[in-house]
């Protein structure tokens, strides 16, 4: 599938628009996800606490991003339960948001401007994610980098420079007691509404979301920050050296700042290489261009969907 993610889905217009477009485009990959699904969430039969806890909340807090998701199920003829399962995982560890890594380099350090750039997941097929176009009413328009069955973006880069890579881990019982909404969600969000950093942290400091998550931005001034949550909990982090680097551990993170530190200035490829440890698969975000280079095809944000 890492050649057809070569070429972007394009979504555009109301929240439900945007789903039907990406469930349209994209219904074998979904149908395939449910199908590895236990039969009883496969019928919607049955979506366990955990679930229907996410799906209030989510039509709660982000009640766009639900009708997206009810336009993505009706798109790709599957049912909203389903979708909601899938979701859900993204609040545990076998979601497909986890065992990332990311890297923000300012323009220091790369030579040129800003980057930002987050490794992918693989499956035994091949590259179970795809490019996607979003043009929402009324919001800025971005590229981005997602899964088939999810609303929310891996990463991605909007019109106006401001570009993020969301990280899930996994989180302890406390961290969804006060709401089990996915802060996955939260990175779609900042894409649509936000043009900077500080307008990003702002927007995820006031929203509610569960979990555990880091959402590391990059914009086109060259400021960067990570926004760590845990539950209720929000931490904001930023660059030491011009770097600054978002993993699943302290170890991994130490080791990813050393390899940085060693190699001086990084250009796109080489941030890129250095993120995806060895698999390949990543992306490299440029705010300041408002582009996202993916398999080495570069995609740019202002041409909308």
């Amino acid at each position: 599938m890492r050649s057809a993610a070569r070429d972007a889905v394009a979504c555009g217009g109301a929240p439900r628009d945007l789903g039907l477009d990406q469930g349209a485009a994209v219904r074998t990959a979904v149908r395939a996800a449910r199908a590895k699904l236990p039969l009883a969430a496969r019928l919607g039969l049955l979506r366990g606490a955990g679930a229907r806890r996410s799906s209030r909340d989510a039509l709660r807090y982000f009640p766009h991003m639900s009708e997206r998701l009810a336009g993505l199920a009706r798109g790709a003829g599957v049912s909203r339960a389903t979708l909601e399962v899938l979701l859900a995982r993204e609040l545990g560890a076998e979601g497909g948001a986890c065992g990332a890594q990311a890297i923000a380099l300012a323009p220091e350090r790369s030579g040129a401007g800003p980057l930002l750039a987050r490794s992918l997941p693989l499956s035994g097929r091949g590259a179970p994610w795809f490019l996607r176009r979003s043009a929402p009413e009324h919001d800025w328009r971005s590229v981005e980098v997602a899964l088939p069955w999810l609303v929310p973006a891996l990463t991605g880069v909007n019109e106006r420079g401001l570009a993020v890579a969301a990280l899930v881990f996994p989180p302890a019982p406390a961290d969804l007691v006060a709401c089990a909404a996915p802060a996955l969600l939260l990175a779609q969000d900042c894409l649509q509404r936000c043009d900077d950093v500080q307008k990003a942290i702002e927007w995820c400091e006031r929203r509610p979301a569960g979990g555990r998550a880091a959402l590391l931005f990059a914009d086109a001034s060259g400021e960067l920050a990570e926004v760590a949550i845990t539950g209720s909990e929000r931490r904001v982090r930023r660059a030491r050296d011009g770097v600054l680097v978002s993993a699943g551990d302290a170890l991994r993170i130490a080791e990813l700042e050393k390899a940085c530190a060693a190699a001086g200035a990084l250009t796109p490829a080489a941030l890129g290489a250095l993120v995806a440890d060895g698999n390949g698969a990543h992306a490299v975000l440029d705010p300041s261009a408002t582009t996202l280079v993916l398999d080495g095809i570069r995609h740019e944000a202002a041409l909308g969907a």
